[in-house]
């Protein structure tokens, strides 16, 4: 059982494309987020209106970015849909709530006083608030009172009518705190609320309100141009790119992966992501007007956000999203070069003209390529689980794929082979990085593929594959050496 749990865990892991030991993470493009500077906002004449003017996901992530701590003044001013996004944005966690996460925001908000932290838990879903006090709260009246051993009864608290009991049911100080302090907010604020929120609480049964509350979540972050997991996943399925190679080579002739890879070979040997100085190209040169440039950063928000449904991260893991969005940066960097090379008035013009989301499949669909060729040799060679590797390949599930290669390639390749195959097939197609100065035989660390001269680098070892002998067959022929001797 703790074998399959380990199994799923790193399965698991390694789906989302996110785990690999990389030497160094890029910072996502600049187009991707608006840089806003909320104290100089506060300093203007009506702070709470420019406030409320900002995109609710762009000022979530600027508060992220500041602190909650340093942004405490921007706290008060917000409109409830900016902070009922916060919420859905912070409060999941694996699509089940966070309750300690929730806590967080409503204690910054007991800073300014209780009156404030009710008035903000009330605008929440009423599903919203009952899901957060359902495990917490008991509610006894009279009756069940009195059955109470005395030491259970000493848990408990009166209400204000005298016939009612609440306890809050945590070991964590901070929750119990938080809670309290809600409760008695609320019993300042609205009486008559409060004893209808906290019946409602105690007698829920179970995440019931909770299951309700993420479909209004996931419909409002939808809006917010978040796509979820399924219906994300489309992004990474096989795409024929041929049509888009044609439309941008200069002669029309190439159709297919090897005539681009043979053509790829006579260009310079220029490393480096290309897609910044396109972007800076796009900004400054005056070619495109200010309509142009807002819906190259709303083409590039659309497909970083169905790319971090599919890699299931969470709006609110700013972590994740910076590694997610340096590897989005990387391959549709990769895709813009294989089709304008390192022209910068050729290459805006795709940028503009392809979008983001098209160039970034078509990049993938050549790397795709090379994968195929893989398992071509995987096949011809008899490995064992080469039907394991295919099916879980075609299915598109990625972690299962290099779970697959991690336990049936290890007889024929060395570990490097492995670790670069593996590498290969990850959801961000990675590349082995010669750079890396720190290289042991038993850790290598990888780049995402970005340019022109990684996707032949990955050409190259694949094309070699086919001569390697076999790991088991060298042991073998050492063992017979040594006895004959």
């Amino acid at each position: 059982m703790s074998v399959r749990l380990s199994e799923d865990s790193v399965v698991a892991s390694w789906d989302t494309g996110l785990q690999l030991p990389l030497l160094k993470t890029s910072d996502a493009p600049s187009l991707l987020s608006q840089d806003i500077n909320l104290q100089k906002i506060l300093e203007s004449n009506d702070p709470m209106l420019a406030i409320q003017a900002i995109d609710r996901r762009d000022l979530y992530l600027a508060i992220k970015r500041d602190g909650l701590e340093e942004s405490m003044e921007v706290l008060p001013h917000l409109s409830k849909e900016q902070f009922v996004a916060i919420i859905d944005y912070e409060g999941w966690h694996n699509d089940r709530l966070s309750v300690s996460s929730i806590i967080s925001w409503l204690t910054a908000y007991k800073q300014l006083g209780l009156d404030q932290q009710f008035r903000r838990f009330q605008e929440l879903d009423e599903e919203y608030q009952v899901a957060i006090l359902n495990p917490y709260i008991d509610i006894a009246d009279e009756d069940e009172y009195e059955k109470l051993s005395q030491d259970v009864q000493d848990q408990y608290s009166m209400l204000p009518c005298n016939t009612l009991w609440y306890r809050i049911k945590s070991d964590d100080a901070r929750l119990c705190e938080c809670v309290e302090s809600l409760i008695q907010g609320g019993l300042g604020e609205d009486l008559a609320y409060t004893y209808s929120l906290l019946s409602h609480a105690a007698r829920m049964p179970p995440h019931e309100q909770e299951e309700l509350m993420r479909q209004f979540r996931n419909a409002r972050i939808e809006e917010d141009g978040f796509a979820l997991y399924e219906d994300s996943r489309s992004i990474f399925l096989p795409f024929d790119g041929r049509p888009v190679i044609r439309r941008w080579a200069k002669d029309g002739a190439i159709s297919s992966h090897d005539e681009m890879i043979s053509s790829l070979r006579l260009r310079p040997n220029s490393e480096g992501v290309l897609l910044d100085d396109v972007i800076k190209y796009v900004s400054t040169s005056g070619q495109y007007d200010d309509v142009a440039i807002e819906n190259l950063q709303r083409s590039f928000g659309v497909l970083c956000n169905q790319v971090a449904g599919a890699c299931n991260v969470t709006p609110g893991d700013l972590s994740e999203l910076k590694v997610l969005l340096g590897h989005v940066r990387s391959i549709v960097s990769l895709g813009v070069e294989l089709l304008a090379g390192r022209d910068l008035a050729l290459a805006s013009s795709v940028l503009i003209s392809e979008t983001p989301k098209v160039i970034f499949k078509m990049a993938l669909s050549q790397v795709d390529c090379l994968r195929d060729k893989v398992l071509d040799v995987i096949k011809e060679r008899n490995i064992a689980g080469y039907q394991e590797i295919s099916n879980a390949w075609r299915g598109r599930k990625f972690g299962k794929t290099q779970w697959a290669l991690d336990k049936h390639l290890i007889d024929t390749f060395d570990f490097e082979t492995c670790e670069s195959i593996k590498g290969m097939f990850n959801r961000f197609p990675a590349v082995l990085d010669t750079n890396d100065q720190a290289r042991d035989a038993k850790r290598v660390r990888f780049k995402i593929v970005e340019s022109v001269a990684d996707l032949v680098s990955l050409d190259q070892m694949v094309n070699l594959l086919r001569d390697i002998v076999p790991i088991k067959s060298r042991l073998e022929s050492s063992m017979s050496v040594s006895e004959n001797n």
